[in-house]
């Protein structure tokens, strides 16, 4: 029979379905299906149209989960079906066991959104803000209209009076005997199980029977029913409707803490993750089938049944809904044109946030606070008041150079130059960017995080520049990949184009790992719009740069000239306002004159001398101290650690090893617990040695640790992990709570007070009391030997599995402890005892590996950890290698992030461990089925030598690696042309293709190893690939492009005559029809243009595109500017 069609203004409900299967459950309710209508070309949703009980309706489901997606739904659909009064939100949800007037919440329930109070019924619960573990709710949502909240009440009602379950019958529509339907029949109530809110499920992927969840942590709730008797819970003849609050958001709840907490203060039933979206402006009633308990041990086995009963309800609502009254129901006053730009705005918020997340920007602002608060009253103002600052500011194109030795303020004089040309930028609109450099995080130190974090900042001071990040961001496979440091140069440098003038403040140039490239991208980036204010020591290499590029006016060395007025306040304020310096009054002068005549400029020198004199108990021992200043922050350093009591010496020593050689920015509380580690105590950690209050930490070693806050994104590769991928964000007991300021997203941090402190440990000074104990092998080891212990002892502790809130610093230990032991080496007896012992504990290794899996990858989750050998492998542990396959440990031991443990060893570059296990009977992998084979890792990494022993061992040079490449293709994306040359001479083809790959891994087009040099500009390899035989007119699978679209694309144009001089075809054409003349005019590089022009290229060469006009685009800058836009999404 063919079905009806009516009009898009028939439609008067809306059903609105997340999940397929909730999309299957719905058509199952109704009366009878309609045909299709035709929808706006920006509506992009699919429907499906029908009736229930006279009721026109529309099913529409989610591409995506979450509230933004069905905002983004809702929104397209209103516009289609103008007519729609309100809609049923139906579908699956996780149940909070807790006991209604129903009884308990079970899985199979039903629960239905009822407003209480002051809000609709639903509530969002991660939009509100974090307060010492209380929910703050931030909005309302619209409430249900009246004919909604009158049918589920008369539901309800009518229900209580019958004895068949109209419910049931409605279930009963379903089929499960189908075999697309059987996912919907009723799961057994063995089947229904609730796990104690602190276990955490043990492997994801896995159901609990098939992970060896323990079943007595199961809560037993059978009392639950003992005084129950209006509804029996193994009845299939009756399904239980709760009504009371949903909540609402943007994650899935996962944490059974978490859960119970949020639930007990806002009575909350469920949770889900759609209904905020759409209940901002369109009213709706929200159904839930419960599927699980909202916490980690999720499972599909409920998904279908709660889908089935949730549309049960949904169908039986429909019968107590006069048509009639729906008819008259109000439609939303929202106007449609308003309706898709908010639409719009959404899709774009999402946008923005997907950018930002790929990006990944490190917040500069955190490092200007921080110095900022180091700054005293009027210091720095003889700069901003001097001639050569207001020659800055008013000249274009001019640049400034601030250079002086470690510690005499160059960070706290930029903190005051960018707030002063904040404050003047009201008037001259001058957009003021910086960052600061830090030698304590890892995030502040390249060109690349610079670059990130500066175009990130151009975006707030000007919108519309932010066109070319997003150029950027499609060139990238939408986020697929990240872009390199030269692509982000291009950016900025587009950016800034835009702008009349920018000003960049650049602290600490010294503290930067690749000075050379910085340095070369200052030089080149100065102009007429950008000046750069720069501050860094007087290195020899930034001199040498510096001097070819400034002229003598334009570099200022801050000594005592300079900074004498602004030491001398500092002093005097320090004298006056500290209590401790205060009581010598009388001797005020004696102390200022004494050390501003050896300060020379050095605030830090200033500072330390400051801290030692406040410690003095009377005048002579002021006067002895003074008598016998340091003469330099050396010598200051090594009397303050000369001070440090016997009694605190081991606990010093380990916090200066942690903070100089930690890999990451160190939490306070972390810290604590690494300090309250003991090596020669039973047990090793004890929570009851936990320093407090937290911050009296510091005082181990007075002056050369501080205490100051970092952003969220500082810890950003631990942040919402979870278990299996690292630790997620820390929440921290109370007595350590203190040093997370929720609100503000701000982590106290502890870190070595200057970078001349780090300096000062690194140096091979024999006068420093600590030396031995901060020599790198040594100290690393000493970091392993804390973090294993602190693990094993967390292991064997109640709660273990807690980690995240009793056991702050496991999540740190757990991630690095592997470096920290590569670094270290077997040379350390205590480290390999441990390491030895620990790989042979299996209940240690399995509690270290559910906080963190090194081999760790997304689409590896499902996989159980690797045996133990290759974990030792992976860390380059050569005598635990050697004891455990002393022990018997099987040679071919398989792992899943790099398959065996060879390969692991590979990995971590250790020759030692690698020719181990290939003379105790390793096989190569030659074929490409395993995920990273060693000599393509040994290719990735440039480890020559590592590449060499495995080709002498029989290593194919061929050997292909899954969806990535070749070895070669490898070494030519790190530019390495020796290792190219060797591996042509054990039979590499120069000819090979990348594999196409399009997957969530990687993103290849299928290009040849010249395509890779091409894009480099890397003229000696493509040179070398020719002369050894490489096809140059080959092109990539996927766009067709040759090598010289892909030098062209760049606009290089040296590799574009190596290419045309070898034979290259000027006129190929890509899949597009795009020439490289087109891609040329297309990117702008007008120079490549022309020179490909005078080299014979046909400028009335057809593309099969329209985009190119070569007359219009050369009269009219802003056609260009649009071919360019579109050839960024199209080539």
């Amino acid at each position: 029979m063919e079905k009806k069609k009516l009009n898009h203004d028939d439609y008067t409900v809306a059903w609105i379905c997340p999940l397929e299967v909730e999309q299957v459950a719905a058509l199952e309710m109704l009366d009878e299906e309609h045909q299709r209508l035709p929808q706006p070309e920006n509506d992009h949703n699919a429907y499906n149209l029908g009736s229930v009980s006279n009721h026109n309706v529309v099913i529409a489901g989610l591409p995506t989960t979450g509230n933004c997606s069905a905002a983004t739904v809702v929104a397209q659909m209103r516009n289609t079906y103008p007519r729609l009064r309100f809609g049923l939100l139906v579908g699956i949800g996780g149940g909070v066991p807790v006991r209604t007037e129903e009884g308990p919440i079970r899985l199979g329930h039903i629960v239905v959104s009822q407003p209480v109070g002051q809000h609709s019924g639903a509530v969002q619960y991660n939009h509100g803000k974090a307060e010492a573990n209380e929910f703050v709710r931030t909005g309302f949502l619209a409430p249900p209209p009246a004919v909604l909240l009158n049918a589920a009440r008369e539901l309800q009602v009518s229900r209580r009076r019958v004895s068949v379950d109209p419910l049931v019958c409605h279930l009963e529509r379903i089929d499960t005997t189908k075999r697309g339907l059987r996912n919907f029949k009723r799961p057994q109530t063995d089947q229904d199980h609730l796990y104690e809110p602190d276990y955490i499920h043990l492997e994801k992927g896995k159901s609990c029977n098939k992970c060896g969840c323990e079943a007595s942590k199961r809560v037993d709730r059978d009392g639950d029913d003992s005084d129950d008797d209006s509804t029996s819970e193994t009845d299939d003849n009756w399904l239980v409707v709760h009504r009371g609050t949903i909540a609402s958001g943007e994650v899935v709840m996962r944490n059974g803490i978490q859960r119970d907490a949020l639930a007990r203060d806002h009575k909350i039933l469920c949770f889900e993750m759609e209904a905020a979206g759409a209940l901002n402006d369109f009213p709706c009633l929200v159904i839930r089938g419960i599927s699980d308990y909202s916490d980690s041990h999720k499972n599909d086995k409920w998904h279908g049944y709660a889908a089935a009963v949730a549309a049960a309800y949904a169908r039986e609502l429909f019968q107590h809904m006069p048509v009639e009254e729906v008819k008259q129901c109000r439609i939303a006053e929202t106007d449609v044109k308003k309706l898709v730009k908010n639409t719009q705005e959404t899709a774009g918020y999402i946008l923005d946030s997907r950018v930002k997340d790929w990006l990944k920007p490190s917040d500069a602002s955190v490092n200007l606070a921080n110095a900022s608060n180091l700054r005293h009253l009027d210091t720095g103002r003889w700069f901003l008041e001097s001639d050569r600052y207001r020659w800055l500011k008013s000249t274009p194109g001019a640049s400034l150079w601030l250079r002086g030795m470690p510690g005499c303020g160059k960070t706290v004089l930029s903190s005051t130059i960018i707030e002063d040309l904040k404050l003047d930028n009201e008037i001259t609109g001058t957009a003021i960017i910086y960052f600061f450099f830090s030698f304590s995080d890892d995030s502040k130190q390249k060109l690349d995080y610079m670059l990130r974090s500066l175009i990130f900042q151009l975006i707030g001071w000007n919108e519309s520049t932010k066109v070319h990040l997003l150029k950027l961001f499609e060139d990238s496979r939408r986020g697929d990949e990240q872009p390199q440091t030269t692509q982000l140069a291009e950016v900025f440098s587009q950016m800034v184009s835009e702008l009349q003038d920018v000003i960049v403040v650049l602290d600490a140039l010294d503290e930067s790992k690749d000075r050379r490239d910085l340095l070369r991208w200052i030089t080149s980036s100065s102009g007429r719009t950008c000046k750069f204010v720069l501050t860094s020591r007087s290195e020899r290499d930034i001199e040498a740069c510096f001097a070819s590029w400034l002229s003598p006016n334009d570099t200022m060395t801050l000594g005592a000239d300079f900074l004498g007025d602004d030491i001398e306040a500092y002093i005097h304020y320090r004298l006056k306002e500290d209590e401790h310096l205060s009581r010598w009054k009388s001797m005020h002068g004696e102390i200022t004159s004494a050390l501003l005549g050896k300060a020379a400029g050095m605030f830090r020198w200033v500072y330390c001398q400051l801290q030692e004199l406040s410690e003095c108990l009377d005048k002579s021992a002021v006067r002895r101290f003074l008598r016998t200043l340091p003469n330099d922050l050396n010598e200051t350093y090594d009397r303050i650690l000369e001070k440090v009591p016997g009694s605190r010496a081991p606990d010093a020593i380990k916090l200066l090893q942690l903070l100089t050689f930690s890999k990451r920015p160190l939490r306070l509380e972390e810290v604590i617990d690494a300090v309250a580690t003991d090596p020669d105590a039973e047990p090793h950690f004890d929570i009851a040695n936990r320093v407090i209050p937290p911050d009296t930490i510091i005082g181990y070693c007075s002056s050369l640790v501080s205490i100051s806050t970092a952003s969220k994104e500082t810890f950003a590769d631990e942040v919402d992990k979870g278990p299996r991928g690292g630790p997620e964000f820390l929440t921290l007991p109370w007595k350590l709570r203190s040093s997370w300021n929720e609100e503000e997203e701000e982590s106290i941090m502890i870190q070595l007070a200057h970078s001349s402190v780090r300096q000062y440990l690194l140096l091979d000074r024999q006068k420093n009391p600590y030396h031995d104990y901060l020599e790198e092998k040594r100290a690393n080891a000493a970091i392993t030997r804390i973090y294993l212990l602190y693990l094993w002892t967390a292991a064997k502790l109640p709660r273990a599995r807690l980690w995240r809130f009793n056991y702050p610093l496991a999540g740190l230990a757990a991630t690095y402890w592997l470096e920290h032991a590569r670094i270290a080496g077997d040379n350390e007896e205590f480290c390999s005892l441990w390491t030895n012992k620990l790989f042979a504990d299996h209940a240690f290794v399995q509690y270290w590996l559910s906080i963190y899996r090194p081999d760790r990858h997304a689409s590896l989750d499902h996989l159980p950890p690797a045996p133990c050998l290759y974990y030792a492998s992976l860390a380059g542990l050569y005598h635990t290698v050697k004891e455990l396959l002393d022990t018997g440990a099987g040679i071919a031991s398989t792992g899943y992030g790099y398959d065996d443990a060879l390969q692991a060893a590979c990995r971590s570059g250790s020759m030692a461990t690698v020719k181990l296990l290939l003379e105790s009977g390793a096989m190569l992998k030659f074929e490409g089925d395993s995920l990273e084979s060693p000599i393509y890792k040994a290719a990735v990494t440039g480890n020559v030598e590592l590449l060499h022993l495995l080709l002498i061992h029989g290593a194919h040079s061929d050997s292909k690696n899954l969806e990535i490449g070749y070895p070669m293709h490898a070494a030519a994306e790190n530019g390495d042309l020796g290792m190219m040359q060797m591996l042509i001479e054990y039979g590499a083809d120069v000819n090979v293709r990348r594999p196409y790959a399009a997957t969530q891994l990687t993103r290849h087009r299928g290009e040849f190893v010249l395509h890779i040099a091409a894009a480099k500009d890397r003229t000696d390899i493509v040179k070398m690939l020719l002369d050894c035989g490489a096809s140059v007119n080959s092109h990539d699978k996927e766009i067709k492009r040759t090598a010289l679209h892909v030098a062209a694309h760049h606009g290089y144009i040296k590799t574009v005559q190596v290419l045309l001089g070898h034979g290259a075809d000027i006129d190929a054409k890509d899949r597009f029809g795009y020439t490289a003349l087109h891609i040329a005019r297309a990117r702008g590089h007008l120079n490549l243009f022309d020179a490909l022009l005078q080299q014979g290229a046909d400028i009335n060469a057809c593309s099969t595109s329209s985009i190119w006009i070569p007359e219009e685009a050369s009269r009219s800058p802003a056609l260009l500017l649009a071919r360019s836009y579109v050839a960024h999404h199209v080539l």
